[in-house]
């Protein structure tokens, strides 16, 4: 996280890790993905699992900034990625997008609780800003 209200001009010095790959348990590649929420408090992560199959899956995660622990699974894909788009003030809606077998790379979903709820989005929709 960089504090941009922080004194001096070194990033580096105003910054401080939210969490490692590797204290996100279970995790064994990078993150593809992650953004934090307006409120500092989480951070939504793509984390990338390799299970004893050895097929990479994905998972979405908020992550607390306070502990750089998961506090919930919010998708569990075999196959394919998501992306968050966008994220509420504390990560309980997001827009996402979502590319993999049989789903149009061209998609937006709202993210709440459990529920996906499609936006509409055409394949020559490249990108969108909420």
């Amino acid at each position: 996280m960089l504090d941009t209200s922080g004194p001096g001009t070194n990033a580096l010095a105003v910054s401080q890790p939210v969490a490692s790959s590797g204290a996100v348990t279970n995790t064994t590649g990078g993150w593809p993905g992650a953004i934090i929420t307006p409120d500092g408090r989480t951070v939504l992560i793509v984390a990338e699992f390799a299970p004893k199959d050895g097929q990479v899956r994905e998972r979405l995660l908020k992550v607390s900034t306070a502990t750089g622990k998961a506090t919930a699974i919010l998708s569990n894909l075999n196959i394919g990625r998501e992306q968050v788009l966008y994220t509420n003030a504390t990560g309980s809606v997001l827009v996402v997008s979502y590319a993999g077998p049989g789903v149009s790379a061209a998609n937006a979903r709202i993210l709440r609780g459990d529920t996906y709820t499609p936006l509409p989005w055409t394949a020559t929709t490249l990108t969108a800003a909420w």
